[in-house]
């Protein structure tokens, strides 16, 4: 887990009573990143994302991972991940290798 990296985004992971693990919706990163609570849906981000840090983004078959679409929509580009609402009020760019680490953190909180 890179705590650093969970650190500068203001990133915290923590259990409910009932065992569901969660994210402390802190801003709009950690509530897109909350869309994927099943780890084999984070895996299949985190694979796409290496892809494109890989410069294989033409291999990815749809860059746009929309989640539930209510709050926030993302698309991996080459050397960043775009998150934005639906309604174009809102949009963050993080660096591609900070996003596979928020990835990576929080599939790996998932799997414990």
């Amino acid at each position: 887990m890179n705590k650093q990296i969970l650190k500068q985004y203001d990133t915290e992971f923590y259990k409910l009573r009932t065992g569901e693990k969660c994210i402390r919706i802190t801003n709009p990163i950690n509530s897109y990143l909350y869309m994927y609570r099943i780890a084999e849906d984070v895996e299949d981000l985190l694979n796409d994302v290496n892809l494109a840090l890989n410069g294989k983004l033409s291999e990815i078959e749809d860059p746009f991972y929309i989640g539930n679409g209510l709050f926030f929509r993302g698309q991996i580009k080459a050397a960043e991940f775009e998150i934005y609402s639906p309604d174009g009020s809102a949009r963050i760019i993080v660096p591609l290798t900070d996003f596979k680490e928020l990835l990576s953190s929080w599939k790996e909180y998932l799997e414990r």
